[in-house]
């Protein structure tokens, strides 16, 4: 129904109570002071001022500075927050100075009707990432976090946990982000936008063969062996934090991702387990699709505990 402007003339009449119909064009005003005139006159002149104050555009304006007074406040509450975890995250960095070393140390992390994994930290190739998962555990940041993510592809297949909830900070350790650390010499390389391939200009080389294997430097892809603990990240670099991957089987993914942990070969069976009893939920998405191949668990899995011997 589309609403109209109507002109009082054409306005309906109120019978019974003859003071509420409009005034027509030609009617002379009545200025007999009932209560319902003046209320009307009242509210007649009010609107005027309004109008003379403010203008047409006032109303609009006024909201459109309420919309980016609300962004603002919202910048501002997020720039409190992550300067508030910023500085625990120092805080908690000088205490523990005196009792974490970072070389030479493995974690047992015990899941949850699944078993235990024992993992070597590579702080050889990756000592900040390996730095900023004790951190962490020392923190009992992993303690009882629920692996929120599997997927389950021929070529692509992990867990992926570690994910911050509730009050954790969305930070690293030390309240900022974790470098990349897979090269020893990073590929300079060009993109064809129309085909995604890459035009590698000199010879790129990984800090080790043994972790990122048969390297296809067109696709810009790498192979991660099973039992490899990668740092996840988004697509810019330079940009994990808390999050990281477990490949349940040889996994083939951009080489962007830094591996700093290895699974006991001993333990793989704790991996196969999982990969033969877990699947991806069903679920649907707003568009009513869904990857059954990439989402969440359909079963829990937990690490009831991570610790560094």
């Amino acid at each position: 129904m589309t609403n109209k402007i109507t002109d009082n003339n054409q306005l309906p009449k109120n019978p019974k109570n003859p003071s509420l119909n409009p005034v027509s064009a030609n009617s002379e005003f009545d200025f007999s002071f009932d209560v319902t005139k003046i209320s009307l006159l009242a509210v007649s002149l009010l609107a005027i001022l309004g109008i003379f104050l403010f203008g047409f555009s006032g109303v609009p304006a006024i909201l459109d500075n309420t919309s980016d007074s609300q962004l603002a406040r919202s910048q501002s509450t997020a720039s409190v927050k992550a300067t508030a975890d910023k500085k625990k995250a120092d805080e908690l960095i000088k205490q523990e100075s005196s009792k974490l070393t970072f070389v030479d140390k493995k974690a047992m992390m015990k899941i949850a009707n699944y078993g235990d994994l024992e993992i070597k930290l590579l702080d050889k190739i990756a000592p900040k990432s390996v730095e900023n998962f004790i951190r962490l555990t020392n923190r009992k940041f992993y303690d009882n976090k629920i692996v929120h993510r599997i997927v389950k592809q021929p070529t692509f297949t992990v867990l992926q946990g570690g994910q911050a909830v509730g009050q954790d900070p969305k930070t690293s350790a030390d309240g900022t982000t974790v470098m990349d650390e897979l090269w020893e010499v990073a590929p300079d390389q060009v993109q064809d936008q129309q085909t995604g391939t890459f035009t590698v200009k000199n010879t790129p080389k990984f800090k080790s063969t043994e972790y990122y294997k048969d390297y296809i430097a067109e696709k810009g892809l790498v192979t991660y062996p099973k039992g490899t603990i990668l740092m996840a990240k988004t697509k810019e670099a330079n940009s994990a934090t808390t999050e990281f991957f477990i490949s349940l089987a040889d996994t083939t993914l951009p080489a962007q991702y830094t591996v700093f942990g290895i699974v006991n070969p001993s333990n793989f069976g704790v991996l196969d387990k999982i990969n033969a009893e877990v699947g991806v939920e069903a679920t649907v998405t707003s568009q009513g699709q869904a990857d059954p191949t990439d989402g969440k668990p359909n079963k829990e899995i937990k690490f009831t505990s991570v610790t560094i011997e």
